[in-house]
């Protein structure tokens, strides 16, 4: 919203006050457009977004195929580690304010890195 104050007084000369802009909370939110995720090595993943022009407090940032939250940020992106070696995940990306829960994004798949082979044992 933008807000001006508009003064009357007896000469009947009106004036306006510099214009305020805020939003209400409980605002609807937009989904996450610009989700991007790759791979750090075979156990982690980045995933990164643009903010929206809209206030959040924060993101769940959920695997897809499960629907269970994985992490909560206050900042743009997370990583998401403990994962297995050469696997393929989904994670979507969901704003969110005191009050309000914004759409989840589209289904991001990542993959990550192959690992590297472990000692060979009894020989």
């Amino acid at each position: 919203y933008t807000v001006r104050i508009k003064t009357q007084y007896s000469g009947n000369r009106n004036s306006y006050s510099t214009p305020i802009n805020f939003q209400v909370e409980g605002t609807d939110l937009a989904e996450l457009q610009e989700v991007r995720g790759y791979a750090v090595n075979s156990t982690a993943i980045v995933i990164v977004w643009d903010r929206p022009a809209v206030h959040v407090d924060g993101f769940h940032v959920y695997n897809a195929k499960t629907n269970k939250v994985l992490k909560t940020a206050t900042e743009d992106q997370v990583t998401i580690t403990h994962l297995e070696p050469y696997t393929d995940y989904l994670f979507q990306v969901q704003p969110f304010t005191r009050t309000n829960r914004g759409k989840k994004s589209n289904p991001l798949p990542v993959k990550t890195e192959t690992g590297v082979p472990g000692a060979v044992e009894g020989l």
